[in-house]
């Protein structure tokens, strides 16, 4: 007996190479949508990252170089007599020389990193003043921050103390890293000495000094301190050509903050 089975139609050739054209453009356009959330995703986070390092170092290095200079009991204490002279070495063989009553010294490189910064203050416990490392001082003495990069891009300090005739050189600690290069410039009374106060209101800045430019006769009479920081630009894309690059970005980017001294002020 013959069976009619129904007839059964399927998809041509043609059918399907349409249907895969139809897919592929799909998942192309869904791939693209991910690489570039992805992409917006990882900016954001580096973005982030380097606001987070500039807040830091500008924060930390500010508070600490507003205290150069600072010592207790000025009813009975001199900055003199407070900051004596003295000539220490860090942990890291650099040597920082300070006259007496001064209280903030530099160094500079011809090549980069260029500058670092040393300042030192006369402080008790009771004073409640924070070192560049974080720590809070604990105990009466002489406490040098010196503020510097290594070769890799981190902006570090180092904490020396000199307390009881004991000189104590700290370790360096790093704060925050992508820090591309330091610049400083003081700004500086040209007729102020070590030996002698003076205010900012009858001794106004006459001069912005390079770290370069600073010697002996100048340090004390430094009134603030102007900081650059030049910090790597996560987001710049070296490889192309300047139209390739995405989005037109800077390789480095610039922030400056002047600082004035507490015992200026």
């Amino acid at each position: 007996m013959k069976r009619n089975f129904p007839l059964q139609s399927g998809m041509t050739l043609v059918e399907i190479l349409v249907a895969l054209a139809v897919t592929s453009f799909l998942m192309i356009g869904l791939f693209t949508i991910v690489q570039t959330t992805l992409q917006a995703s990882n900016n954001q986070g580096a973005l982030s990252q380097l606001q987070d390092n500039e807040r830091l170092a500008m924060q930390r290095v500010a508070d600490v170089v507003q205290q150069a200079g600072y010592f207790t009991g000025p009813l009975v204490n001199t900055a003199s007599s407070a900051l004596p002279a003295a000539t220490i070495t860090l942990a890291s063989g650099q040597v920082v020389v300070f006259a007496a009553g001064q209280g903030v010294y530099g160094t500079h490189s011809t090549s980069m990193p260029q500058d670092t910064i040393t300042v030192r203050y006369q402080a008790g416990a009771a004073d409640g003043m924070i070192n560049c490392d974080g720590s809070a001082v604990s105990a009466t003495g002489v406490y040098y921050n010196t503020f510097s990069l290594d070769g890799a891009g981190n902006l570090q300090c180092a904490l020396t103390t000199v307390i009881g005739g004991t000189t104590t050189p700290g370790a360096a600690v790093t704060l925050v890293n992508q820090v591309q290069d330091m610049v400083i410039r003081y700004a500086t009374n040209s007729t102020a000495t070590c030996t002698s106060s003076f205010s900012t209101t009858s001794n106004p800045v006459d001069t912005y000094y390079t770290t370069a430019l600073m010697s002996a006769a100048t340090w004390c009479g430094v009134i603030s301190v102007q900081l650059e920081l030049e910090f790597t630009n996560p987001l710049y894309n070296g490889t192309g050509t300047p139209s390739q690059q995405w989005p037109q970005q800077a390789p480095f980017l610039q922030l400056s903050r002047l600082i004035n001294i507490m015992s200026h002020i």
